[in-house]
């Protein structure tokens, strides 16, 4: 997720900016692009370690089980400025900002990740949608610790983030902000494939 967001602020910066830029400017954008990289980093380290953290916060070890909590606290804290539970169950995950001044907001519901708010420091506001996230985070419907039975169709399938990227289109809404929407023609298809194949039992 977060580097999906991260690219797609590349790419709506490429995508805004005037062929014509001043060479200060361009300087400007590679240093703020080069601390956002050394910010994506730091993520992908910690959040790789979270399998191992989670382990030992269930562990018998009193020490190991503090270590790794207060661990998990502390990472956390550093990324998530807060979580906020609505009264339709819905929740929403406020990321502190980035080294750049950009604020993404999360909104989960029961059925998994519905989007993505990303607001520029200068008060510029994008939206990620739905249709693309659906093929990059894995839906928790079930609950998070249940297993589907192995005779069930598996209804999602991962996608790869580079093909993601290739579908994405960023459309202007009538506010002045961006919705990141991805295409995919062939949804309905499968769809309408699931079904019958359904009613055909």
């Amino acid at each position: 997720m977060t580097e999906l967001v991260q690219r797609l602020l590349s790419k709506h910066s490429a995508d805004a900016a005037h062929p014509r830029r001043h060479a200060a400017k361009i300087e400007a954008d590679d240093y703020e692009q080069e601390l956002r990289r050394i910010a994506l980093v730091d993520r992908q380290v910690f959040f790789s370690r979270i399998p191992i953290l989670r382990a030992n916060a269930d562990c018998s070890d009193i020490e190991n089980r503090n270590h790794a909590r207060r661990a998990l606290i502390v990472g956390f804290r550093r990324f998530i400025e807060g979580v906020v539970l609505h009264a339709d169950r819905t929740l929403t995950i406020h990321m502190h900002p980035d080294t750049a001044g950009y604020r993404v907001v999360y909104i989960v519901d029961r059925d998994g990740i519905q989007g993505a708010q990303l607001k520029t420091p200068d008060g510029a506001i994008g939206f990620i949608d739905h249709s693309v996230l659906v093929g990059l985070v894995p839906p928790v419907a079930r609950g998070a610790n249940t297993v589907a039975a192995a005779e069930e169709e598996p209804m999602w399938r991962p996608c790869s983030l580079n093909e993601l990227l290739k579908r994405i289109r960023l459309v202007q809404s009538p506010d002045c902000a961006w919705h990141a929407v991805a295409v995919d023609p062939m949804q309905m298809a499968d769809t309408v494939g699931r079904a019958e194949r359904a009613l055909g039992r």
